[in-house]
């Protein structure tokens, strides 16, 4: 029944990409796009991604940096470059082609003067660059993507890439296989997963009771575990609890304080930090040093697990731990007597009392970010069933959700929503225009997500109800509609999407202020769900265009010269791009003048009346006033 239900899935989730009628340059562009985007857990819309042509040489189809949030002490992402070969390219062409296209990419990134074609050269100076200023902490990964898993040879074939990158560009080189088939499992609960694979882990175990074993283990028998894992099921976050692995995202997560000590002092770590639990269908002790576990999801525990799989894989290409060897340096020395402690209890599939029981308890005592996010999940679970019957939309929390869908709908049936938002890029449109602070926006995605800086601010700026979701939907569909986005025909579109938000926001702010209404957060949802209710809308239509005409002349007559003349101009999506995110563009800040030259001149635009017409300002007002009388 699953696998059926994972060929509707599929079938729906490429339906927009093998229904293009283009060729293999485009859809691989969207498949590595939307692959992306569900995987890693951010906007389609994002401005990292900067798209190739893998039907040439190298069989590249997107590069996508994401930049590290530095506030806090948990690193949320990473600085991460991701090289997407997507099976749409030259790299999938035969059995050999994988090792063979990823080495000119390895090759050409290391300075070795040959052709690759799929790549533009300014893209292959941006990835050197990112290489030169790595960190500690930085990541290169080459990115299979799939459609269904990789076959025993293609798996065979990536561990060699990962082995001849790792020797030539560093440790910062990693590799990792992504497949429609991972993006429908991490949407799947527990209980209804039909894999069910058994691990063994190595250890000092003891019994508590027929369901409950408690162990210390040492930290590389810990990554042998996680590794074993990773390579069986081939996605490492398929381990965590649902709403852990959301707060993860597909990214890092690493603790800056358990890295240093993983790097300093790791025979001390498990004293410094909490230990683990893991819930599993089946626990058996094989002896008091090996204990075989099944199914097994680890509800406690995330960042040291992930902290400690980020350090040793990025050091060892294979799991191949000297712990006998006497020449080993101090650090292994150190490592010898490392450990972490282990709880592992048997859980019944059939009743999740028990499982939400324990993971409530097993968190009480984490990270205000994770304990925030996992009470936020449940109001965002009662939103999305009040936004679901009051406006027939569906709020997508879990990326790959509105796909989801389609398993339990009928044969050529119609979905009954009219609709679907993910809530986490509706949280960007909240920030952008709501709460005032476009440029924050551009090419992050990291802040958004639980547990990041700006996450935090807007949940604390507000208390959201089903009508907020809804608002910023409504806007969501009028940039859609005015084709904001990477592939928009109008440069002054391409990547001024959240720009639009606060425009469009600040001149229906103004209408509402200058009517002697009462303004605040709600009152500006309220009056987006009246205006724009009907996005086609006689009100709707002239407010939207207003503020088009804003964010087009703001482009044209002014910040594009200021692109051009500037001196580290580039080409016009990269410098615009570096513009948006280094400068302000709040009205009151003075870096953007023009900017507030130009709402100036539309609010005032805004009150003309043309000949036998009713003015903007008066349509708007006539259907704010109309619904409230």
């Amino acid at each position: 029944m699953i696998n059926s239900n994972f060929e509707v899935f599929k079938k729906e989730w490429i339906k927009e990409i093998d229904d293009v009628r283009s060729d293999n340059k485009i859809c691989g562009n969207r498949f590595a796009v939307k692959i992306l985007a569900d995987w890693l857990d951010f906007d389609e819309n994002s401005d990292g991604i900067i798209l190739c042509d893998s039907s040439k040489e190298g069989g590249v189809d997107a590069v996508f940096f994401i930049l590290d949030d530095q506030e806090g002490s948990v690193v949320t992402e990473g600085n991460n470059c991701y090289i997407v070969l997507s099976e749409y390219g030259s790299a999938f062409n035969n059995e050999k082609s994988i090792f063979e296209e990823s080495k000119k990419v390895i090759e050409k990134l290391s300075g070795l003067d040959m052709p690759l074609t799929s790549i533009s050269d300014h893209v292959i100076t941006t990835v050197k660059d990112f290489i030169k200023k790595a960190d500690e902490n930085a990541k290169l990964s080459f990115i299979y993507a799939t459609k269904n898993m990789l076959n025993e040879s293609q798996k065979e074939a990536i561990k060699e890439v990962k082995i001849l990158g790792k020797s030539i560009l560093g440790n910062l080189f990693d590799v990792d296989a992504v497949s429609v088939n991972t993006i429908y499992n991490r949407l799947l609960d527990i209980d209804t997963r039909v894999q069910v694979n058994e691990f063994t882990i190595d250890g000092n175990f003891f019994a508590i009771s027929d369901d409950a074993k408690i162990g210390v283990i040492n930290l590389f028998d810990l990554f042998n575990f996680l590794n074993n894992y990773n390579e069986s099921i081939g996605d490492l976050n398929q381990l965590y609890e649902k709403n852990i692995r959301k707060f993860f995202g597909a990214g890092r997560l690493i603790n800056k304080s358990m890295w240093h000590t993983l790097l300093t002092d790791p025979e001390k770590f498990g004293l410094h930090y909490n230990g683990i639990t893991i819930a599993a269908l089946d626990i058996s002790l094989n002896s008091s040093s090996k204990i075989a576990v099944k199914m097994p999801y680890i509800i406690s525990g995330g960042q040291t697990t992930k902290t400690v799989w980020e350090l040793f894989n990025r050091n060892f290409n294979a799991v191949e731990a000297p712990l006998n060897n006497s020449t080993v340096g101090l650090w292994w020395q150190k490592l010898l007597k490392s450990f972490v402690v282990i709880k592992l209890i048997k859980i019944d599939n059939s009743d999740n009392s028990l499982l939400s029981q324990i993971t409530k308890f097993a968190n009480s005592h984490d990270s205000v970010g994770r304990r925030d996010f996992i009470e936020l999940e449940r109001s965002l679970r009662t939103y999305s069933k009040q936004v679901e019957h009051k406006y027939n939309l569906f709020l997508e929390i879990y990326r790959g959700g509105w796909n989801f869908l389609d398993i339990s709908r009928p044969p050529n049936g119609k979905s009954k929503f009219s609709g679907y938002a993910n809530v986490f890029d509706l949280f960007k449109i909240y920030y952008a225009g709501w709460i005032g602070d476009p440029e924050f926006v551009y090419g992050m995605d990291s802040p958004y997500v639980p547990g990041g800086f700006m996450f935090k601010k807007v949940i604390d700026s507000h208390s959201f109800d089903s009508e907020d979701f809804y608002a910023m939907y409504l806007l969501k569909k009028i940039a859609d509609k005015a084709g904001f986005g990477r592939l928009s025909a109008k440069q002054s579109r391409l990547h001024t999407r959240f720009l639009f938000y606060y425009v469009i926001l600040n001149l229906l702010k103004d209408i509402i202020v200058l009517s002697k209404k009462v303004y605040n957060q709600s009152a500006l949802t309220n009056a987006v769900v009246k205006v724009f209710f009907e996005t086609d809308s006689n009100a709707a239509e002239l407010l939207t265009n207003q503020a088009l005409k804003v964010v087009d002349d703001y482009y044209e007559k002014e910040l594009k010269n200021e692109l051009y003349k500037s001196s580290d101009y580039v080409d016009i999506k990269t410098s615009l791009k570096k513009f948006l995110n280094n400068y302000n563009l709040n009205i009151e800040n003075i870096q953007t003048p023009q900017l507030e030259h130009y709402l100036s001149l539309n609010k005032f635009l805004m009150n003309q009346s043309p000949a036998g017409e009713k003015s903007t300002r008066q349509v708007v007002l006539e259907v704010l006033n109309k619904i409230t009388s």
